[in-house]
């Protein structure tokens, strides 16, 4: 019985309230390693309880590869203070460009999320990079990438 769930995939154990959902989309060009920084600035505090990443681009060409939420990463925070992605070994100094993790992690599907901001006016910024990127030769064509939020307001 104990190794039973040993490979299952983790399913949350309720599905939290949410009666908001928002969304932000940006840019990830094959060519470029990041995106611009892109911020979204939320109407007041909040409870972040999940989020569901998703990409669409240009159909492959030219031997491009086709990406999957696997292929991109993602560096969170709010108000350019609390982050809530790192590498192994960061903490919540780690420089900026150094916080990516990769955008599936995010995936409710795989954990549950209690993100509270309880800021007056929150502003989140999100970036978005390739995990394998090599300059002046792209490996995956252009995608838009998207991060909706499921949000409790406060």
């Amino acid at each position: 019985m104990d190794g039973m769930f040993k490979n299952a995939i983790h399913v949350p154990r309720l599905k939290p309230a949410a009666n908001d959902t928002w969304e932000l989309q940006g840019s990830l060009l094959g060519t470029q390693e990041t995106s611009e920084t892109i911020a979204m600035d939320f109407p007041g505090p909040c409870k972040l309880v999940g989020m569901y990443p998703s990409i669409s681009g240009v159909r492959q060409t030219g031997g491009l590869v086709q990406p999957t939420l696997d292929d991109i990463m993602i560096l969170l925070d709010f108000n350019q203070k609390r982050k809530y992605t790192a590498q192994v070994g960061q903490t919540s100094q780690a420089q900026r460009g150094q916080g990516f993790v990769t955008l599936n992690a995010l995936n409710t599907l795989f954990r549950d999320l209690e993100i509270e901001v309880t800021n007056e006016r929150p502003v989140m910024d999100v970036q978005f990079r390739w995990k394998r990127f090599t300059q002046g030769t792209p490996i995956f064509p252009d995608q838009a990438v998207s991060l909706a939020f499921f949000v409790e307001v406060l």
